[in-house]
């Protein structure tokens, strides 16, 4: 599926992390299904190829003509990632619907400029990830009304498999799967990955394995006031694919107090090496903030 597309761009994508991850996701299931149902995109994918190889034309003018034939494939993926961006709680840099899929692809992951794609915040509502022993020392966290950025994973395409991205001990901005429609989120600390065990605290004779996509989420505050957690003890495992949005990866108090989130896994520090110094900039910073405006 596109894949002629996708030969002619992996000589490009060797520069560029977005243009990478664009590649893969295209010959993603979701991608695959939206295709074979919804749009010709062998259609598309000759278009575009065509297009690019006509060296008569600018190269801008080659790549403008490319996003507006690639706009019906662009606003799935778009959709997809910010789950038709129905939860009014899930905010995103202004200006980030209108951007054209290759200028977010080349610039995604990258140094050379911030588009925003790819991010998104959640303004914490509660305690309820804050615990006064640890959370600030360990994560950075500072608890109820701190703005938190979270990368998104790509888990909803179904081509990329939890345990690839996602350490013990991360924390996830994820929708609460108690949501009755009212478009609610949680950020939760991820205590299990898929095909492990959860072992009862009060009774080490019963257990759960978990299922191929499924994790199991924490609270860290045992005192936030809910009578039970609001975490898998509550509601069971979760099905990252359909739940869990990103990684959180910045937290902002103000427009001259933010700092980098620091989940303790080497490997997921590692995935978000550039993340955090493309955030520490006073311009980027507050367009997270006037997204509250």
């Amino acid at each position: 599926m596109l894949s002629r597309l996708g030969r002619e761009l992996r000589v490009m994508g060797q520069r560029y992390n977005g243009l990478k991850s664009l590649l893969t996701l295209l010959e993603s299931p979701a991608l695959k299904t939206f295709c074979q149902t919804s749009f010709d995109c062998e259609r598309i994918s000759s278009e575009v190829l065509h297009n690019f190889l006509n060296t008569s034309k600018p190269l801008a003018d080659r790549v403008n003509e490319a996003n507006t034939i690639t706009a019906p494939i662009d606003n799935f993926i778009l959709r997809s990632m910010y789950w038709d961006f129905a939860f009014p709680s899930l905010k995103v840099v202004e200006g980030l619907r209108s951007q054209p899929l290759f200028q977010k692809w080349f610039l995604w992951d990258s140094e050379e400029s911030f588009t925003g794609f790819g991010l998104a915040c959640y303004k914490t509502a509660d305690n309820s990830m804050f615990d006064s022993g640890y959370s600030k020392e360990l994560y950075g966290l500072h608890g109820k009304g701190e703005i938190l950025v979270a990368k998104h994973l790509f888990l909803s395409f179904g081509h990329i498999q939890p345990r690839d991205v996602l350490s013990t001990g991360d924390l996830v901005l994820m929708k609460d799967p108690r949501d009755d429609g009212r478009g609610s989120l949680l950020v939760r600390r991820i205590g299990a990955l898929p095909g492990e065990a959860v072992v009862s605290a009060s009774d080490d004779s019963v257990s759960l394995e978990l299922d191929s996509h499924e994790v199991w989420v924490m609270a860290d505050n045992e005192d936030s006031g809910e009578a039970l957690p609001a975490d898998s003890r509550t509601f069971g495992p979760v099905d990252a694919r359909h739940h869990v949005f990103g990684r959180v990866v910045y937290s902002i108090r103000s427009a001259a107090d933010h700092s980098p989130v620091r989940n303790p896994s080497r490997r997921s520090r590692a995935m978000d090496g550039a993340m955090a110094p493309a955030l520490d900039d006073h311009e980027i910073i507050q367009k997270f903030l006037d997204a509250y405006k």
